[in-house]
């Protein structure tokens, strides 16, 4: 989704194509343009940030 933002593809598009709603592309596009990379690595782990940041620590 951050890519496809990135890209300048709409986001009802990017909603249609990754199968969801308009309100969840925004929601992701905003979280990675205000967490980076550990919100990306915190949604696919499962893991709250703060425990991405410990692991990443050790």
């Amino acid at each position: 989704m951050v890519l496809l933002s990135a890209q300048g593809m709409p986001v009802a598009k990017i909603a249609e194509v990754s199968f969801t709603g308009d309100d969840r592309v925004r929601d992701v596009v905003h979280n990675f343009n205000a967490d980076g990379f550990d919100f990306a690595l915190s949604e696919v782990q499962g893991w709250p940030a703060q425990d991405v940041h410990a692991a990443r620590a050790t």
